[in-house]
């Protein structure tokens, strides 16, 4: 069954799991809440275990809805740190799309039809942003893009955060002012 209404979505991830599967579950839940089509661009490597991620998300009687993801598996190089081989096999996809042209899947070999609705939406993970650049590039005003970021935003402050509490406290006694004065400057207190 091929959905022929609705908004069309473009959704691509990082090559590994942690970015894919957390993706497996944004897709299945728009499929089930709004009359969205997704064209979902993964690495052929994942392709059968994403396809079991998204079914775990529909009940029997739901395949009218999960109908509404069109899994595409893009030919890569194994390493999950080199990213620009996928990313051209992203944006070589995104332009056939674009232009009308059917779709073909590097792991099944089946052809993807051409959809009727135009992308109106892409998701693309952070870590990939020659595809986002490609998204930009081709369809520069009609595709809003959204930049998908996969992990608890809790971890920012533990991962990229310094702790400057000495050198605010330093800073605030040799000035004789208040920690929160010394807090509020923004100065950089590591010189």
């Amino acid at each position: 069954m091929t959905i022929t209404t609705g908004k069309h979505f473009v959704v691509f991830p990082m090559q590994m799991w942690g970015h894919t599967r957390t993706m497996c579950t944004l897709v299945a839940r728009m499929a089930k809440l709004r009359n969205v089509t997704i064209t979902f661009f993964i690495i052929s490597g994942f392709y059968d275990r994403v396809m079991a991620e998204i079914s775990r998300e529909f009940l029997p009687g739901e395949e009218y809805l999960s109908a509404r993801i069109r899994v595409v598996a893009l030919q890569h190089n194994k390493s999950v740190a080199i990213t620009k081989d996928v990313e051209a096999a992203f944006e070589a996809a995104y332009v056939k799309m674009c232009n009308g042209e059917p779709l073909t899947c590097a792991k099944t070999g089946k052809e993807i039809p051409v959809h009727p609705m135009r992308v109106s939406v892409a998701i693309i993970d952070m870590f990939i942003p020659d595809a986002f650049e490609a998204v930009r590039k081709h369809t520069p005003d009609t595709v809003k893009v959204f930049v998908w970021v996969p992990v608890a935003t809790h971890s920012f402050f533990f991962y990229w955060a310094e702790d400057h509490v000495d050198s605010v406290e330093a800073s605030a006694a040799q000035r004789g002012i208040s920690f929160e004065e010394a807090a509020r400057e923004g100065r950089d207190y590591n010189e």
